[in-house]
C-alpha cells in the first residue's frame, strides 16, 4: 500500500509541474563530435584577451545545436584544455541571440551585417572567469549563465547568432582561452582526450586538411626527454562516427608498473603505427609524421591516438606518452561548417577572421 501511494504522489507531483521543467536538458554543441567527454581542438580562442575584451558572433546552424523548437534557458563555457591559467578575473559580459541567413563558413566582416533582424540582450553584468589550473579533460564548465531573458529557438527562422562582447572589470587585463573546436573543408578534426607522462605534450602540427586519405598527420612533440628516440602511436576505438568503442575496464592505465609512474595510457590500444622521431637537440622537441593511405572509404574513420617514446638508456623511465586525442579523418570533398565565428576587440565593427569555420564549444540548457 504504501508503495502504491507513493507511486500515486510522484504521478500526481509530475502532473502538477509544468512540462517545461520535466523536460529541461543540456546540450554541448556541436553535437555529435564526442565533445561531451573530450577537449576542442582549437588551442586560443579567448573571451577575453590582454587587451580588455573581446567582440564575438558565432553561427550555429541547427545539426551544430542537435535541436530545434526549444527555448534557451542557460548557457555555459570551460577553459580550454590546451592551457593552465593560475588568476582569476572579472568582466563585464553581454549576451544577445538573435537569426542569420549567412551560413557559418560565408559570415560578412562587419558585425551589424551578420543578424537578419533585432538581436536579443540575455544576458549582461560582471562574470567571474576563475582560475583554470585543473587537469581534467574537458575541462569543468566553470562559467555558467543563466539567462535573464529566455530565447525560444526556431530553426526556420535562420542559424542561431550567438554574440559575446566582454570588457574588463578586474583582477588584470588577462586572456581566458576558452575550449574551442576548428572546422575543416574535409571535415577532419581532432580533440584533446587525456594526458600521457607530466611535461610530454603532443600538438597537432600544420593543418588538418591534410588528414584525408592520401595525405598525412603530424604532432608535435615538446620536451622530449632524449634524442634519437624510437617511436610510433597506440592506436584504439577505431570505427566511424556512431560505432561504439571498446570497453575500457581498467584504463585509464598508469604505467607505474613498467617503470614509468605518472605516466597513462588513456585507452586499450589496438593497433600499433611505428613512426621515426625526428628531434632538435637544444630545444627538446620532435616530430612525429604518419602517412595516410590512399583509400577513400578511411573518409570519416575516427580513432583515439597516442604518441609513445621508447629510450632504454633514459633515466626518468623507458616508455613515456604524450597527450592522448580523438582524431576524425576528412575528406578530399568540401563538408560545409556548422558553426562559424566573427571576432574582433570589444566595441569593434568589423571583425577578423570571419571565413575562418570553428567557434567555442557550449552547453546550452534548453526547455
Amino acid at each position: 500500500m504504501t508503495n502504491q501511494r507513493s507511486a500515486a504522489f510522484l504521478l500526481a507531483l509530475g502532473a502538477a509541474l509544468p512540462a517545461s521543467i520535466l523536460a529541461q536538458s543540456t546540450h554541448v554543441v556541436p553535437a555529435a563530435n564526442g565533445l561531451q567527454s573530450s577537449g576542442g581542438d582549437a588551442q586560443f580562442l579567448a573571451v577575453v584577451d590582454t587587451q580588455g575584451g573581446v567582440r564575438c558572433m558565432q553561427v550555429m546552424t541547427q545539426p551544430a545545436l542537435g535541436f530545434d523548437n526549444r527555448t534557451i534557458t542557460e548557457l555555459a563555457l570551460r577553459h580550454s584544455a590546451f592551457f593552465a591559467q593560475g588568476w582569476a578575473t572579472t568582466h563585464q559580459f553581454r549576451v544577445a541571440l538573435g537569426y542569420t541567413a549567412f551560413a557559418p563558413d560565408a559570415l560578412p566582416n562587419q558585425f551589424a551585417a551578420v543578424p537578419s533582424g533585432p538581436m536579443t540582450t540575455v544576458f549582461q553584468g560582471p562574470v567571474q572567469l576563475p582560475d583554470s589550473t585543473s587537469q581534467l579533460v574537458p575541462r569543468p564548465w566553470s562559467v555558467v549563465l543563466p539567462l535573464q531573458t529566455s530565447f525560444a529557438y526556431d530553426s526556420s527562422l535562420g542559424n542561431l547568432v550567438l554574440e559575446i562582447e566582454t570588457s574588463y572589470s578586474s583582477g588584470g587585463q588577462q586572456s581566458w582561452a576558452a575550449d574551442a573546436v576548428s572546422q575543416t573543408p574535409g571535415g577532419a578534426s581532432y580533440q584533446i582526450l587525456g594526458r600521457g607522462c607530466d611535461g610530454l605534450e603532443a600538438q597537432f602540427l600544420g593543418s588538418t586538411t591534410t588528414m584525408v586519405p592520401g595525405g598525412s598527420m603530424s604532432f608535435a612533440l615538446s620536451q622530449m626527454p632524449a634524442l634519437n628516440m624510437t617511436g610510433g602511436a597506440m592506436l584504439g576505438n577505431v570505427g566511424f562516427p556512431g560505432s561504439p568503442g571498446i570497453p575500457g575496464a581498467g584504463f585509464p592505465l598508469d604505467l607505474g608498473f613498467m617503470g614509468s609512474p605518472g605516466c597513462v595510457l588513456q585507452f586499450p590500444p589496438l593497433l600499433e603505427q611505428p613512426a621515426a622521431v625526428s628531434g632538435v637537440q637544444f630545444t627538446a622537441t620532435g616530430v612525429a609524421t604518419w602517412a595516410i593511405p590512399l583509400l577513400p572509404f578511411l573518409s570519416g574513420l575516427s580513432f583515439d591516438h597516442q604518441v609513445y617514446l621508447i629510450e632504454p638508456l633514459s633515466l626518468g623511465g623507458n616508455v613515456r606518452l604524450s597527450t592522448a586525442h580523438r582524431v576524425r579523418l576528412g575528406s578530399s570533398a568540401p563538408v560545409p561548417a556548422s558553426i562559424g565565428q566573427l571576432i574582433g576587440n570589444a566595441g569593434d565593427s568589423i571583425g577578423s577572421s570571419p571565413t575562418n569555420p570553428g567557434g567555442w564549444v557550449l552547453r546550452l540548457t534548453t526547455q
